[in-house]
Order: C-alpha cells, then structure tokens, then sequence
C-alpha cells in the first residue's frame, strides 16, 4: 500500500514514526516550507524522518493545485492527513482509493472544529479522546474508523495531555493500519444530532479574567499553555504569560487579581472569593521563571494586582 502523509506538527510526526515502525509503505511526507512553520505553536521539522528512511519530501505553503497534480502523479493508495490546519480539497479526497484518513482529538462527532485539546482543558473536561476517520467535504464530518478514549487528570495541563493523544495516536495506527491494508477497516457513520462544534482560538483570545472562579482560571491557564501561546495578563502595564498555576480551595477577601503572598512555592493571587497559586511565569519577550523569580526580578510587591487589559484602557481615560 502507498502511503502519503501530510502534516506540520509533533503529533503528526509520532503518528508516522509509528506507520513506518509498522513497515507502513510511505512515498512521501508533504509538509509547510520553512516562512509558514512560525505560524505553528507546536510545529516540528520532517526533515530527519524522511532522509533516515529515504521519503520524498516536499515543502509547501498550502496544498495547491500543482502539489495536487503531484500527489496524483505518485499514485498513493491512501493519505493521511494528520495535524494539519487547511481543510483537504475536495479534489484530493477521491485520488486515493482507500481514502484520506485523519485524526482528531475528541470523541466524535463531539467537538468538532479547531483547539480540542484546549477547549477540553478550559471546560474542566474528565475525559477527551482520539478519533480515526475518512476525511470527507465537511470538517471532521466523516465515517469513523476507530476512537480511543482519554482520560483527564487535574494535573493535567495542555502538554501532557497532548503526549496523551500522541499515545493514543500511536495505538490507532497500530490497530487499524493492517485493517486500511487489507480494506478489512470499520466505517461507521458519525451521527449528526449528536454532534457539536469547537470554535477556532487565536493567541489573543487567552486573556485571563481574574472576575472568574480559580478553578476557571486554573483549567484556563492548563488548557493554553505550551505548545501553545499561554494565558495572558498584565501588570504595570506589561504583558505577563502565566504558564502554570495551583488550585486553593481557600477564601481570599481582595479584589481579584490582586498578589496577597509571595514566598517560594510561588504568587497567591485572588480570583472570585478564593485564591490561585501562580508557579510559572515569563514576561512577553522574556525566558520563562519562577513565579518567586519572577517577583525578585520585577520587584513584585504584596498588593501588587495583575489586570485585565480592558481595565488599563479605562484607568488610561480617567
């Protein structure tokens, strides 16, 4: 069976080391050229993976029409498509006999649509999961191959819960692989009622809101860090990631956002009624420390209040 792969990210590249562990027949990767890969939080290079096992490897922008004409010429029996922002032309979807398999990381037809891996952290989510499927004209709309369910932790933040779906990612490819090779693979219809849509983020969407519940704040923070941008605030005016946080089920009284501790376990900052422990931070432009570091560097004080950046515009006009 020849396989073309098409992705940008560390979740694409695990699942194809694991189709080539699997002795998996790949042709060539297509992934985004060098001017697009800064546009990617979690982007990682194919070059090493396709000069170690002789792929072809093309770079490109977008899947266009002469990548297409390119892709016909290479005759894949099958494509899978995985971690990769553009939605497939209609017009490759029917080039490979065994159809255009993708991944996403939900159960669905639950949580279609952009930052699933996101959005499950930000709404306290117990458990996610990784669908297999044929791509199909609508996003994340076609028949089922296979799902495998993922369970959240508290701890979980949005890196570990990513090596969660790379897991998952591997175990997939391991049970259906030889199923798609031997046309043997299940093909079950995705049931619209059921079905729900995730709206895409961009980086400016992570501003915290410290009027919110800590526990809100805390799945908010998990659910942005890295690979991706992070949670944003400010203080004295500057822009502040936080990039990991502890939940305490304490009462606070102070206006939120408000620093009311500072020792070496990190910031105790206050939310709605109750506090939240800040541990990891790193202002805009800078290396990530400590949130004791941090308060030693900038001189953070005790009474010292992070704010949202709508308050700066409205203290600025008074």
């Amino acid at each position: 069976m020849r396989i073309i792969f098409v992705s940008h990210n560390i979740f694409g590249i695990n699942c194809l080391d694991e189709i080539i562990h699997r002795k998996g027949n790949v042709i060539a990767i297509f992934t985004v050229d060098d001017s697009s890969s800064m546009k990617i939080s979690d982007y990682t290079s194919f070059e090493r993976i396709a000069e170690e096992n002789n792929i072809l490897l093309y770079k490109i922008k977008k899947l266009s029409e002469s990548d297409l004409l390119q892709i016909r010429n290479l005759k894949p029996d099958i494509i899978f498509v995985i971690g990769w922002s553009q939605l497939i032309p209609n017009e490759l979807l029917n080039v490979p006999d065994k159809g255009c398999i993708g991944m996403h990381p939900t159960l669905l037809p639950r949580g279609r649509g952009r930052a699933p891996i996101n959005w499950a952290l930000i709404k306290g989510m117990e458990k996610t999961g990784l669908t297999m499927f044929y791509l199909s004209e609508g996003a994340d709309t076609g028949d089922i191959i296979g799902q495998e369910e993922i369970q959240i932790a508290l701890e979980d933040d949005a890196a570990s819960l990513y090596e969660k779906v790379i897991v998952s990612g591997r175990h997939l490819i391991s049970e259906f692989l030889p199923k798609l090779e031997n046309e043997k693979a299940p093909r079950i219809k995705q049931d619209g009622k059921l079905a729900t849509v995730w709206p895409k983020r961009n980086p400016d969407d992570g501003l915290i809101d410290w009027n919110k519940s800590p526990m809100e704040i805390y799945n908010w923070i998990r659910g942005l860090t890295h690979p991706y941008p992070g949670a944003f605030t400010f203080l004295r005016n500057k822009k502040v990631f936080i990039l990991s946080s502890k939940y305490i089920n304490k009462k606070v009284c102070a206006e939120p956002g408000t620093i009311i501790k500072i020792s070496e376990d990190g910031l105790v900052v206050s939310a709605w009624e109750k506090g939240l422990l800040l541990t990891k931070i790193q202002p805009e432009n800078k290396e990530i420390m400590s949130a004791m570091e941090f308060a030693e560097v900038y001189n953070i004080k005790v009474g010292d209040r992070f704010q949202n950046r709508f308050r700066i515009l409205l203290e600025g006009q008074e």
